[in-house]
């Protein structure tokens, strides 16, 4: 009876170990088949690298050969490049890491600098902004903290560029090379310009939007050298024009941008401001003066009472903001709205006149900076003349200068 049973147990075992082989081999078969980390693409796995330890990442050149050494590309070459030069680091430092890198492509390059007068490099700068032009940036930062040394910086743009599609410049000059040609030389993939207290001209930001058939949006802020700012040769894909702050601006004209919704202006008065009626346009913001009150003529001057039209200059440019259909918010300073509103009294007063056509506002923004004693007449005559009855929100904002108060017991 016993060998009958030692056999039985024996063949029990063989079966179960035979069993348990199989078992393991089809787990080990399952588990290659859902080694789906494995599958995956390389820029993944060395995305999983990087978020590992250093030693783990090493570690996993053992599970198989398409892990093995990936590990040491786990640092991909930057995509992006953050350069800041002041008096303690000198500009020779800087095109000595350039020039150890190479020249590989930069998607984003930011070069930002604060010196004094000693410290000034204009060759050392323009030959910073060669090595990202010929690594093909695609958004270019420059920022001079120093506003007062625009004269001394100078950056003339490339003749046209491929690859260019962002464009932020801060605090120097800039201009375009002498044989530049908008039709020769093009930015083909620029969709947006931000030019904050640099000096150009009028012909700079002409040929620069000329050359830009893809603008987006263009923003003008604190510029110095303008006089008439016509963005008429932009493409049909410009939608956002931002002028703040330009004190020597006396005209606007954007009346080839058909597609443009939203027009921002703030800084002094305009003698014309030229935009096409038939454009898209949603969001209107009109201030002249600012919150400080200054006028052309100095910050004592009044908004309003001290500016004077010349004769051969049109009047009637701030009655056409009452023209836009589209129009779906709309802020106005005290002086816009004095003189929108007496366009409207006349309207009203005028039979045969045509009605405003704000039919789409939805939002009303009225800057006070200036309080007369027929303003709050100026805020009733707009509302009722040109705001419609699906008007959903107004903002009326009140600068106060002096308030006097005495608490009775």
């Amino acid at each position: 009876m016993a060998p009958a049973f030692d056999s039985g147990g024996s063949s029990k075992r063989r079966r179960m170990d035979e069993e348990g082989d199989q078992g393991l081999g089809g787990r080990e078969a399952a588990a290659a088949e859902e080694d789906r980390i494995s599958a995956l693409p390389e820029a993944l796995r060395l995305h999983i690298l990087g978020l590992l330890p250093f030693k783990s990442a090493i570690r996993t050149g053992a599970l198989s050969t398409r892990w093995r050494a990936l590990w040491t590309h786990r640092w991909p070459a930057p995509s992006s490049l953050d350069l800041r030069l002041d008096t303690h680091a000198p500009a020779a430092s800087i095109l000595e890491s350039l020039k150890r890198r190479r020249l590989r492509r930069i998607d984003r390059f930011s070069f930002s600098f604060q010196i004094d007068d000693e410290e000034v490099q204009p060759d050392a700068f323009h030959r910073i902004m060669d090595y990202a032009a010929a690594c093909s940036v695609a958004d270019l930062h420059v920022d001079c903290v120093y506003y007062s040394f625009a004269l001394v910086f100078k950056l003339r743009l490339p003749r046209g560029d491929s690859h260019l599609s962002r464009l932020t410049l801060k605090g120097i000059r800039v201009g375009l090379s002498k044989s530049f040609s908008a039709r020769a030389h093009t930015f083909s993939v620029l969709e947006a310009i931000s030019l904050h207290g640099v000096t150009l001209s009028d012909n700079t930001v002409h040929n620069l939007v000329a050359a830009s058939p893809l603008l987006r949006t263009l923003e003008l802020c604190y510029c110095d050298g303008l006089d008439f700012v016509s963005v008429e040769a932009a493409g049909a894909q410009l939608r956002s024009l931002t002028i703040a702050e330009c004190r020597w601006v006396k005209d606007v004209s954007t009346i080839e941008a058909s597609s443009l919704r939203s027009f921002r202006y703030s800084g002094y008065y305009i003698r014309s401001l030229r935009i096409p009626a038939t454009c898209p346009l949603a969001d209107l913001y009109i201030c002249f003066g600012g919150p400080a009150g200054r006028g052309r003529y100095g910050p004592s001057t009044p908004v309003s009472l001290g500016f004077a039209w010349p004769a051969e200059v049109p009047r009637n440019w701030l009655q056409a903001l009452t023209n836009f259909s589209n129009l779906a918010v709309l802020t106005l300073c005290s002086s816009a709205l004095r003189r929108v509103s007496a366009k409207a009294r006349e309207r009203s007063r005028a039979k045969s006149a045509v009605p405003c056509k704000l039919q789409s506002l939805r939002e009303l923004q009225l800057l006070m900076f200036a309080m007369y004693d027929d303003s709050l007449d100026d805020i009733y005559v707009l509302i009722v003349a040109c705001c419609p009855p699906l008007l959903e929100r107004l903002f009326v904002e009140v600068k106060i200068l002096q308030c006097n108060m005495k608490l009775s017991d």
